[in-house]
């Protein structure tokens, strides 16, 4: 798709107002574990040995970012004014399918599912526009300009919101405008890798009844 720069903003602020009101929406509760697991799988990667700690308070900031990336993936394909194509990328399903089978993050379903949204973060981190990633980001909805566009705005948001200020005192771990945004990438492949989960991984987290409360 393609719209016009001057355009854009009528396009894409209601999707980011859209996907700040549905990012408390329930989910499935290991969608849920995952992204309240955003800060280990996506920060501390990230840092060195004498950066890696963190906190609850930091915790928290990075799972919201997440869900915040979460819910624009699920609002931005669920409204076909927007996005005219099913959130559908049977390649990613394959390339899930092997991980798994090889143990590339772990032993279960969960680990790949984390494992292959972080890996696709640090992907569109590293190179976003290259034809060897094409097959795993599809489909790409708005396009990765119009998310860098969104997820600004989101997370610039979410740092003014009175919750922040009341989490984050003085003295509290800091997390950097691109942590955030990685965490905001990682919730929304999160919801890619959701999607392309294939019978077997859908019938093991069926099973998961993981009572969870809200961070």
């Amino acid at each position: 798709m393609v719209v016009p720069q001057a355009e854009a903003d009528s396009y894409l602020r209601p999707l980011a107002t859209k996907a700040g009101e549905r990012v408390s929406a329930p989910v499935a509760a290991f969608i849920e574990l995952a992204q309240q697991g955003a800060y280990v799988a996506v920060v501390r990667p990230q840092r060195d040995a004498e950066g890696a700690a963190g906190d609850a308070a930091a915790s928290w900031l990075a799972a919201t970012a997440a869900k915040l990336g979460y819910s624009t993936r699920v609002c931005e394909f669920e409204d076909p004014l927007l996005v005219d194509i099913a959130d559908v990328n049977d390649y990613l399903t394959q390339r899930l399918e092997q991980f798994h089978r090889e143990n590339t993050m772990a032993t279960d379903w969960f680990a790949t599912l984390c494992g292959t949204a972080a890996m696709i973060t640090a992907t569109v981190q590293a190179a976003p526009y290259s034809p060897d990633a094409v097959e795993l980001l599809a489909p790409t909805g708005f396009g990765h300009d119009a998310h860098v566009a969104v997820c600004s705005w989101l997370i610039n948001g979410l740092r003014a919101s009175p919750e922040v200020a009341r989490r984050m005192p003085a003295g509290a771990a800091e997390i950097s405008d691109q942590e955030l945004s990685a965490c905001w990438m990682y919730g929304y492949y999160l919801r890619a890798c959701e999607n392309a989960l294939p019978a077997g991984a859908r019938e093991e987290f069926q099973k998961m009844e993981i009572p969870l409360n809200s961070a």
